[in-house]
């Protein structure tokens, strides 16, 4: 990785040599939210393990080569994501070349290259893997030049009769595929998200924020026990619980009798030094008249839906942990759907991302670009915007939600790898949390909707996707969908897809990332085509018409 930048964090006595049989390619994608994959090269042949290295090693260093057909990607690098992909391909072109009984890749010949597509063309894959097999030996053939004689493939180019477009798969077009989440369900999802960051979220962070007070012995009500013996605190304590009416933090035992949480109690009467009680300070405890929860609970519950609490009973400690999930689940749907941004684009938004333009006052969120190259690593000039940050402009929904994840505490990330329990292998100062976590936080949060606000004989709150699983990647055709066919509906508290298309819109025009318009374009012609369909079904069960532009109609 000499020549790529590398992910904050890294240690560079770490990194991967060339001779080493396992290369972590990982530090060198800025993207904090994915896992990528090493190279391990003891899945190759051990005759082709020098050549392929080679390969590796000239496509970190130098960008894609120009095509004979075409110029591929304007002298970008590629991408360290892609090349597991190519690893794998170019594994099932290593073990073809032995049982070839071919030992060097400059000896590959044009039949041997046309047998090659004969066997790939033959396998039991899917057609878009297939291509994406050939179109990994091209790339090895396109980089010949920065290989050694005897590690480059000495024929022409491969298979050049067959365009581009023929090997190109047919999920990388430009067609999208992704298939819309139903309109109901949407709109109940971004409904209850709109609920959860404006009414429960606030009551989840308080909670956890005086957790987190409580745990490192900084909260208001620790102040006055500085300093005291643990027996006097315990003596303020229950003064204090009698005072308020508070009974003792409890939990269930094994039997289901319920018994005092003295954990929780020695977190209370803490500070910045630990305590432990001692078995006559739990007697005293004991003896103390005071009633026992059902639960250890924390925080107050001041948010309200449809003028009720939200819930009826505090927040219980042991619930923290899935209600922060499920809050920032929320936040996700209304941070990424709203903005038009990709999944991955989002959950590498940091902390102080919020702007607002100076010259319109429309608000924005900055942060990287996704897709392409590393993103990062091309030169910037001295007073330049960096080339990895843009902009998207966003509506205020967008805002409330960051200004919520930031009052959560000091994370590196909006979405860090888990907000409640540190990762050894993930850290949360150099990871966000994966799309894989994320797509499981959508289907609980529909799940702890559901079950929690449901009511016997009723509707469920969210109803389900026919279609498949709500993935993140799914939100960005639903808005365009929503844009074009419901420019004028309501949205929860007043949001119009009207204003969150200008904006959005804004965000995308003239720059090189289109997929935005063509999704636009795709639903403005889907829906041009059905309203086609289905007036001519009209005029065919005998609507009648008139007026001047009656015989154009028809």
């Amino acid at each position: 990785l000499r020549n790529r930048p590398l992910r904050a964090g890294t240690d560079k006595a770490a990194l991967s040599r060339f001779g080493d049989m396992i290369w972590h390619i990982r530090p060198a994608h800025p993207d904090a939210h994915l896992n990528i994959t090493p190279l391990i090269w003891s899945r190759y042949p051990p005759l082709f393990h020098l050549p392929f290295k080679t390969f590796f090693l000239a496509a970190l260093d130098h960008p894609y080569p120009g095509s004979p057909i075409t110029v591929q990607r304007g002298g970008e690098r590629p991408g360290v994501a892609t090349f597991r992909y190519w690893f794998m391909d170019l594994q099932v072109f290593a073990e073809w070349l032995v049982e070839a009984g071919i030992s060097r890749l400059c000896d590959v010949t044009e039949q041997h290259l046309d047998a090659y597509r004969a066997y790939v063309l033959a396998l039991q894959r899917k057609p878009g893997r297939k291509i994406d097999m050939l179109a990994a030996v091209r790339t090895l053939w396109l980089y010949g030049p920065h290989l050694p004689d005897e590690g480059r493939l000495a024929t022409g180019y491969p298979w050049p009769r067959a365009s581009d477009e023929e090997l190109k798969s047919p999920a990388g077009g430009r067609d999208n595929k992704t298939p819309r989440i139903a309109p109901v369900t949407m709109t109940a999802l971004l409904a209850w998200a709109l609920h959860t960051i404006e009414v429960i979220g606030p009551d989840v962070r308080d909670a956890w924020v005086e957790h987190q007070q409580l745990r490192a012995g900084t909260h208001p009500s620790q102040a006055e026990l500085d300093g005291l013996p643990t027996g006097e605190r315990i003596q303020r304590y229950i003064a204090r619980c009698r005072r308020e009416g508070t009974p003792l933090p409890g939990h269930r035992m094994e039997d289901g009798q319920r018994a005092i949480n003295f954990s929780a109690i020695q977190r209370m009467i803490q500070t910045t030094t630990g305590i432990s009680l001692t078995p006559n300070q739990k007697r005293t405890l004991r003896e103390s008249g005071l009633p026992i929860a059902e639960d250890t609970y924390i925080g107050q519950i001041s948010g309200a839906i449809d003028g009720r609490p939200w819930r009826d009973a505090p927040i219980a400690v042991s619930e923290l942990r899935n209600l922060i999930r499920m809050v920032a689940a929320a936040a996700f749907v209304v941070i990424c759907y709203l903005s038009g941004a990709r999944p991955g684009e989002v959950l590498n938004l940091r902390p102080g991302c919020r702007a607002t333009d100076e010259e319109t006052g429309e608000l924005l969120i900055v942060g990287r670009r996704g897709k392409g190259y590393d993103r990062a690593s091309l030169p910037v000039a001295e007073g330049e915007a960096s080339p990895e940050q843009r902009p998207w402009v966003v509506v205020t929904p967008v805002h409330d939600a960051i200004a919520l994840l930031e009052s959560f505490g000091d994370y590196a990330f909006l979405f860090p790898a888990s907000f409640t329990n540190a990762h050894t292998k993930r850290p949360n100062d150099f990871n966000a949390r994966q799309v894989e976590s994320v797509t499981r936080d959508l289907e609980d949060f529909v799940a702890w909707v559901n079950n929690t606000f449901g009511r016997p004989g009723a509707d469920v709150p969210i109803p389900p996707d026919p279609t498949k699983h709500l993935h993140a990647s799914r939100f960005r055709r639903t808005l365009a969908y929503f844009i074009v066919r419901r420019p004028r509906g309501l949205v929860a508290a007043a949001l119009q897809y009207a204003h969150v298309h200008t904006k959005v819109t804004l965000s995308y025009a003239g720059r090189d990332d289109s997929s935005w318009m063509d999704d636009i374009q795709l639903e403005t012609l889907e829906m041009v085509l059905e309203q086609n369909e289905q007036d001519a079904r009209l005029l065919e069960s005998g609507e009648h018409i008139s007026g001047p532009a009656a015989d154009e109609y028809r």
